[in-house]
């Protein structure tokens, strides 16, 4: 890594302005109050499939490119899902097809690889009414995928970019990253289609307004340098974004906005930014995505090309204007004329953080355009004034403690203490479960160890016992067998006269007598010392 700073030139009216960027403090709020509290951090999956969402207006040829690019060049493409919502006229080269071209000339042995792994929107470009709803048309192509990108139809990948990009966002530290930027050139690409620089794209700066009902508009591509992270930016951009698909599904892109192409980029800003969402520009570790910014021999197909081939010029200006005034009013803008407000609380601003903060935060005022300035300094992480939303997203995560109260009489609204109130019974009541389960198992052990010592000193009694009874038995034997060896040998010496074998043998029967009569009497009397044993014993032994 440089030992430089990371850092950017811009430019504000024609003044040139330096900024230095610290990222090991980006997540660090600026109120003192707020400086001990984090987003969430990133929860990785083994699925980590990723979505692809691409809308192309009459460009066919390079959105099959695009499709081909990202199959070939990724190191696990058969965890790779694309949503193509591809408008087009009679005679215009299809998106599938051309990628198709493309596959049997890598895969020859397959017919079209990958092919069910692209999802289709067909439809005609007689119907198109500008990238915002097209974009909203690819939402339905989404299933259950981990991970959800979006880029135009005129872009390719570098090698192993599906690796480097998961790898990117979960170096940012937080589950609600978002990645987005303008992709740079083809030509920024280096060899073998690697990444070869030291910076990489950073939106922060915005065209001049003139009005106060005017919406901000980004100015277009910036570079900052010497970072190896992701930083902490203020915007959004339709070129580059990947995130993981909860934020697709949480801030849909509004598919009442006919018409509009300025303005919608900082309009999607707001809605992830306000639903919980940091917005970050990839280091160039994670520049995997490159965009063909040169111009054909012929114009490109542009959808305000076919305005009256979808309506009449009439109609045209009154549903974009219509469209505008929406705009205006998710911002609290003034604005004249009809508004369209179908499901604006849907597509507006979310809960997890205000308008105004939103604005404070990228610099931009709704009172007087002139305190408008770029927010290319360094950005801090702002704290989510509700966090319900995002705790139900993520189950075990907490975003708020005992620091809630701000000096700026920012305070808890009254769900959320309830809230917090509710999960501290729970924890009162599960310490006091435990302790009294500990208090139990101590009595419960207490008994068992008084028990083991009665029952160790009852069996080494009852054993000096039966060691004393067993001695009695053998000395008895003995003194039987002493009187009983005593009649042998007179038997023997009278039987020493007769000197005949017969008579010997006649002994045999008695000494066979006098052995099973002293082992029958010693096994006996210890049947009847085991019978004596207390029934109480037994138990205690089981119980142990």
């Amino acid at each position: 890594m440089s030992s430089e700073p990371t850092h950017m030139t811009y430019g504000v009216k024609g003044v040139n302005f330096y900024a230095e960027y610290d990222q090991r403090v980006q997540h660090v709020p600026l109120h003192a109050d707020y400086a001990h509290l984090r987003p969430p951090l990133p929860r990785l999956t083994d699925e980590r499939d990723i979505f692809i969402g691409v809308a192309s207006y009459r460009d066919g040829v390079k959105c099959g490119f695009t499709l081909w690019s990202a199959f070939a060049r990724a190191t696990y493409p058969e965890k790779v899902f694309f949503g193509i919502v591809d408008q087009t006229f009679e005679g215009d080269p299809i998106c599938i097809e051309e990628y198709c071209k493309l596959a049997k000339q890598s895969w020859p042995e397959e017919e079209c690889k990958y092919k069910n792994q692209v999802r289709i929107d067909a439809r005609s470009a007689k119907t198109s009414k500008g990238p915002t709803l097209s974009r909203s048309q690819q939402y339905p192509l989404l299933e259950e995928e981990e991970f959800c990108m979006m880029i135009d139809s005129h872009s390719q990948f570098i090698y192993k970019w599906d690796e480097l990009v998961i790898e990117e966002w979960r170096r940012t530290e937080n589950e609600m990253a978002v990645l987005s930027n303008y992709p740079m050139g083809f030509n920024g690409m280096g060899e073998n289609f690697t990444i070869n620089s030291n910076f990489a794209p950073h939106i922060c700066n915005y065209m001049s307004r003139y009005s106060n009902d005017e919406i901000a508009r980004y100015s277009g591509l910036a570079f900052a340098y010497n970072f190896d992270k992701p930083l902490l930016s203020v915007s959004w951009a339709g070129g580059f974004s990947f995130g993981k698909c909860h934020s697709w599904k949480r801030a849909p892109i509004d598919p009442y906005m006919n018409w509009v192409f300025w303005g919608e980029e900082f309009l999607h800003a707001y809605q992830l930014w306000t639903r919980g969402y940091d917005l970050y520009s990839p280091s160039r570790h994670g520049a995997v995505v490159f965009h063909n910014w040169t111009n054909d021999a012929k114009p490109k197909p542009r959808f305000w090309d076919n305005v009256t081939v979808v309506t009449t010029q009439e109609q045209h200006d009154r549903e974009e204007a219509m469209s505008y005034n929406r705009l205006k009013l998710m911002f609290r803008l003034p604005f004249n004329g009809e508004v369209d407000s179908r499901e604006i609380d849907k597509y507006g601003g979310g809960k997890v953080r205000s308008l105004e903060q939103f604005l404070t935060f990228v610099n931009i005022s709704n009172t007087d355009y002139n305190k408008d300035f770029a927010a290319c300094n360094q950005v801090h992480f702002v704290p989510y004034q509700d966090s319900t939303e995002l705790e139900e997203l993520l189950p075990g995560w907490q975003f708020l403690d005992s620091h809630l109260q701000s000096k700026n009489g920012a305070v808890m609204n009254e769900t959320q203490l309830q809230n917090l109130e509710k999960k501290l019974n729970h924890v009162q009541n599960d310490n006091t479960n435990l302790l009294s389960a500990l208090r139990d198992v101590k009595i419960e052990q207490n008994q068992m160890i008084k028990l083991m010592n009665e029952a160790k000193e009852e069996m080494r009694v009852k054993e000096d016992a039966m060691i004393a009874e067993v001695q009695n038995v053998l000395n008895i034997a003995i003194v039987q067998n002493s009187r009983a060896m005593k009649s042998i040998n007179a038997r023997m010496r009278q039987m020493q006269d007769h000197s005949t074998f017969n008579e010997y043998f006649q002994l045999v029967p008695i000494l066979i007598l006098i052995i099973g009569t002293a082992i029958a009497t010693y096994f006996g009397r210890r049947c009847r010392s085991n019978e004596s044993i207390p029934e109480r014993t037994s138990t205690k032994i089981e119980t142990i």
